[in-house]
């Protein structure tokens, strides 16, 4: 029982040192479709975030998506994204 708990223990702990699977594990805690993740996985690539995970943590990497041409079709479902991942959280964007 201990050499398993060990095993399942580094496995999570090496999934969370991985920024892609992070990134996943975070996509489906908040119940986020394959669509939705595929949509956050494009917005990181045009912040160019070399740990796309941040995008939990910056609601501005949210902002002006209708200044980049490849997210501008998106940029409603981009914000309703935005709307659910910080509901609560008080910005300056309304």
């Amino acid at each position: 029982v201990f050499l398993l708990s060990r095993y399942i223990g580094k496995s999570d702990r090496e999934k969370l040192n991985n920024p892609h699977s992070l990134f996943q594990e975070l996509c489906k805690l908040h119940g986020l479709g394959f669509g939705e993740r595929r949509l956050l996985a494009k917005l990181a690539k045009v912040h160019k975030l070399e740990h796309p995970a941040r995008l939990f943590l910056e609601p501005e990497r949210f902002d002006n998506v209708v200044e980049h041409p490849q997210l501008a079709p998106q940029a409603g479902v981009i914000r309703e994204l935005r709307q659910r991942l910080f509901v609560g959280l008080k910005t300056n964007v309304e």
